[in-house]
């Protein structure tokens, strides 16, 4: 299923903007294509009868993929369903009048159902919009009564249409489902749209090189919505380093003891980032980074040669260069039975265990 950016929320904007909605369980909306390029004209919904839309575009791959499939159901149900296709988010207004007549006519035989186009955006903005459907190819199934039935992707769609023909659908239940995981998607997409807006205040600072300001615009965000800073906080450390090293260390220290404490890819990548000697330090708690580092280690078994490497350093930060060596060999050892391992990792590696072995810092 494709995802539409573009078009299509700006017609989910519109749609919200004017109250319109559209679920399972709600009447149809009126069919208001703008041309039908193939089949019947469908004018209205006949009472009885099962009807099938498809919403699509002509340069998507994933729709063009389904029509085989359709194309089998509108044989299999010919006489019990009726069957189109929309043409919606094409590229260009031209693309109704021209790539769409040109690409039914290509598909020849493959496509046994209506094709009708869109070209005024009312089917966009009245179901896709409405129903909050941003992905393409979306079916609208709609019952002897006129009544949406249901609405998802073509690839649930012959069990459910089966249902919905013999009357044994049961429309409520699909409701419940449907806003409950609405109300799920709702949520994401709001999420979503706080975590843009996170990015977007930390890139300004990072841009002017404000990492004071950055992680204040995180700490933001970390203080009413603490879910949507899920996986930044090695970033956040980072930040810290370069502005408020006291502070690094001890929210570091913290996320050992709490919400990163069995995220051994965090953990390393933050006691590395203390540790590599990438960021200037002026008073660096390498013991901190080193009982942050020991904790990956422990987590992935001794196994990750990555997280070895950067104990390794860790080790070597603090004095206990013996340990250091023994580490990183092993380290080595595991990256060189490792297939595929690249061989940039394997000369680094080897350096710093030469490092360590002449014991400079």
């Amino acid at each position: 299923m494709l995802k539409i950016l573009g078009l299509g929320v700006c017609l989910l904007l519109s749609a919200a903007s004017f109250g319109q909605s559209l679920g399972i369980g709600d009447k149809a909306p009126p069919i208001q294509v703008s041309a039908w390029v193939k089949g019947d004209p469908i004018q209205e919904f006949a009472p009885g009868k099962v009807y099938v839309f498809e919403f699509f575009a002509t340069w998507a791959r994933p729709c063009v993929e389904v029509i085989p499939q359709i194309s089998e159901l509108t044989k299999k149900f010919a006489d019990k369903a009726s069957f189109t296709g929309i043409s919606v988010f094409e590229r260009r207004p031209e693309d109704y009048a021209t790539v769409v007549p040109a690409f039914v006519k290509t598909q020849g035989d493959k496509i046994a159902f209506n094709i009708a186009t869109d070209a005024e955006g009312k089917m966009g903005e009245n179901w896709m919009a409405a129903a909050e459907q941003d992905s393409i190819p979306t079916i609208f199934v709609i019952n002897q009564e006129g009544v949406v039935a249901w609405i998802g992707h073509p690839s649930r769609l012959e069990p459910i249409l089966e249902k919905v023909i013999a009357k044994t659908w049961d429309v409520a239940k699909a409701k419940a489902s449907a806003d409950d995981a609405a109300a799920v998607a709702r949520k994401a997409r709001k999420a979503q749209e706080r975590k843009e807006q996170i990015f977007a205040e930390v890139a300004r600072a990072l841009e002017k090189k404000d990492f004071k300001q950055a992680a204040l615009e995180f700490e933001k965000v970390l203080k009413v919505h603490p879910g949507d800073t899920v996986g930044l906080e090695p970033s956040y450390i980072e930040w810290l380093l370069r502005s408020d090293e006291t502070k690094a260390f001890t929210v570091a220290e913290s996320y050992l003891k709490g919400s990163l404490k069995n995220n051994s890819t965090a953990l390393n990548t933050i006691s590395w980032s203390m540790v590599s000697g990438e960021i200037p330090l002026k008073k660096p708690n390498y013991k901190i980074a080193e009982k942050i580092a020991e904790a990956a280690v422990k987590l992935t078994n001794r196994k990750n040669p990555e997280i070895l490497d950067t104990y390794g350093y860790a080790l070597y930060r603090v004095g206990k260069i013996k340990e250091a060596i023994a580490i990183e060999t092993l380290a080595i050892k595991i990256l060189e039975a490792t297939p595929g391992a690249e061989e940039n990792m394997k000369l680094e590696f080897q350096e710093r265990l030469a490092m360590f072995k002449k014991g400079k810092k």
